[in-house]
């Protein structure tokens, strides 16, 4: 890991292909809705019909971020689960929403049981490695990551081994694999080829390449425009390129659309940028509040979003502690683990320099990665290590903000 990517693929920019339009593409997933609403009714709904359904519910969530949607989802599975008991196609789509919401265990205890019973079946193999990788898994993910899948690969695949290229320090590889996924794609759906233009802007975001980045989330706004984390990645990067208006523009308009709180506190930030300091402020409560009402509905799901939030956005060591160990019960990858650090570091010093020591020995090499390493050792007191994990993350995103003496935590 990672393969070889092959020849390249695509053009340099943004891919050109034509999609359905937004207008159309939302026509024809309502009409789809209905219909199936409809047939789940009658004595010929299949396990299929649920699970189709099911996935538009989660086709809404990668839209708008709004887990109620997944929630809807569960909830057509389980009354899928009493018509047809034990059906596969249920219950694989019951597994990955259950993986979206960070409900790991479930997601791999099912995967574990299905393997058990096709222990040579590759696809099986494959999505166990995938949950067991995103878990901190590292060497289980990696072996299972590594065994051949049926061809041709599919677009998913090829993103699947992008994401494992980009974090394991080879963003130029991950952008060819992405080459591969959009080349492996043939078909007009705009989300998916929107969701690659998406991670293409990305690598470039991360590797400090803001105006290619932008291009990128401009290309994947305009072939949908309710994407909603595509049109915030946007937003960031005209922040970033010190376009605070059109930033503002966006983050008004994205946080109309929904109220999420990343978000919400993006906008604090570019009203800080714009010289709106009690805006920002305002904003920092509003996104204080979302996350705590969110967090009582998901917790596990949220938890590691929210953390960030109370380490650098509003400062809370308290609660980001909380929510950094609820989170190491379902996951302990490299970012939980120095996340977790972090928060614990004025409390429990001893236990941060574990899970430091933990997260090292994972393969992880990319600027937030190191960012994260960077801010544990800050936080612990040891200024020397911290300087050497912010210059390591600035040899893979030369924009990476290195703090001139970083400090410990108070």
């Amino acid at each position: 890991m990672p393969p070889a990517a092959g020849p390249k693929l695509g053009p340099e920019g943004p891919g050109k292909v034509r999609s359905t339009s937004p207008a159309i593409y939302k026509r024809n997933q309502e009409a789809l809705e209905a219909s199936l609403r409809e047939r789940i009714r009658t004595p010929q709904a299949t396990p299929g019909h649920f699970a189709r359904l099911a996935a538009l519910e989660m086709e809404k969530a990668q839209l708008d971020g709004d887990l109620a949607h997944a929630d809807a989802a569960l909830a057509l599975l389980d009354e899928a689960e009493k018509k047809f008991p034990g059906d596969e196609a249920v219950g694989a789509r019951r597994a990955a929403i259950q993986a979206h919401l960070h409900r790991f265990g479930e997601a791999i205890a099912y995967w574990k049981q299905r393997l058990a019973a096709k222990p040579d079946d590759a696809r099986i193999q494959n999505t166990l490695g995938d949950l067991y990788w995103n878990t901190g898994r590292y060497l289980d993910g990696a072996r299972l990551l590594a065994l051949p899948l049926p061809e041709p690969l599919s677009h998913e695949d090829w993103a699947q081994r992008a994401h494992i290229a980009f974090v394991t320090g080879d963003p130029d590889n991950a952008d060819q694999l992405l080459r591969r996924a959009y080349a492996a794609y043939d078909d007009v759906h705009p989300m998916v080829l929107a969701w690659i233009d998406f991670l293409r802007g990305h690598v470039r975001l991360r590797t400090g390449r803001w105006a290619e980045a932008r291009a990128f989330f401009a290309a994947a706004t305009d072939r949908l425009p309710d994407y909603i984390v595509a049109a915030e990645h946007l937003a960031e990067t005209e922040l970033l390129l010190g376009n605070v208006d059109a930033a503002l523009k966006l983050y008004d308009d994205i946080v109309k659309r929904t109220r999420l709180p990343e978000f919400i506190a993006a906008r604090g930030e570019a009203l800080r940028a714009k010289g709106d300091a009690p805006g920002a402020e305002a904003a920092l409560l509003e996104a204080d509040r979302e996350w705590k009402a969110r967090l009582a509905k998901h917790p596990h799901a949220w938890a590691a979003h929210a953390i960030g939030f109370w380490l650098d956005d509003k400062p809370d060591p308290a609660e980001a502690a909380k929510w950094a160990k609820l989170n190491l019960e379902v996951r302990r990858d490299a970012m939980s683990l120095l996340q977790a650090a972090r928060a614990l570091a004025p409390t429990d010093p001893a236990q941060a320099r574990l899970l430091v020591g933990e997260a090292a020995r994972s393969p992880l090499r990319y600027d937030e990665y190191f960012e994260a390493l960077g801010h544990a050792h800050a936080a612990l007191g040891e200024p020397d290590k911290a300087r050497q994990a912010f210059a390591r993350a600035a040899k893979y995103n030369p924009r990476v903000e290195v703090p001139a003496e970083p400090a410990a935590a108070k």
